[in-house]
């Protein structure tokens, strides 16, 4: 007999306004780390370590179903960008081009500012290459 799947998403505050789980263990329990927030980081780091373009689209495609990163991470996501060439060197790739815009955008304060700059370096030059192969 199966269990039924429970749906454990959202937690209800006292305000009766919805939020995810993870922000309410991260605001009354600081010190849990939940498990997607540790693969989170693993993920991070398998970017900045990436051998091969082959992982780096793996990585990319499983950091593309968070959308809530920390500022370290979003650090360290800009950081693997900048210094990996396995990760900078397909950056006009649609996925990884997207998926570094996406994680980025709005973001710009809390990323350092020379790392900042560097990247979106790489993205407009990305932009180039891109309306160059489609036009």
């Amino acid at each position: 007999m199966a269990l039924p799947e429970a749906p454990v998403h959202q937690v209800s505050t006292q305000t009766g306004r919805s939020r995810r789980l993870s922000s309410f263990f991260k605001d009354r329990f600081p010190q849990i780390r939940l498990a997607t927030e540790l693969e989170t980081e693993i993920l991070i780091r398998d970017l900045a370590a990436s051998g091969s373009f082959a992982q780096t689209h793996s990585v990319v495609a499983k950091l593309s179903k968070f959308t809530d990163f920390t500022t370290a991470q979003l650090n360290e996501i800009v950081e693997a960008a900048i210094s990996n060439r396995q990760v900078s060197w397909i950056i006009s790739d649609p996925d990884v081009y997207a998926f570094l815009k996406g994680v980025t955008a709005g973001h710009n304060n809390e990323i350092e500012e020379s790392n900042w700059k560097e990247l979106q370096k790489l993205l407009k030059k990305a932009e180039m290459e891109m309306k160059e192969d489609a036009g």
